[in-house]
């Protein structure tokens, strides 16, 4: 994976999990949007950086 090259995940990460989490992240987000239309996206992006920062 050219991610784990780049050291852009770390060496432990299993790929296939984090991918899998990464999409289920963006569905549950539609859902939330379909849901509450007043959702910000913003808000969303930063809570992301929040989860996968150091």
């Amino acid at each position: 994976m050219k991610a784990k090259e780049l050291n852009q995940i770390k060496p432990k990460v299993n790929e296939k999990i984090l991918a899998t989490s990464l999409v289920a992240l963006y569905e549950g987000y539609e859902i939330h949007r379909y849901v509450n239309p007043n959702v910000d996206l913003c808000d969303q992006t930063l809570m992301y950086e929040w989860l996968f920062s150091e």
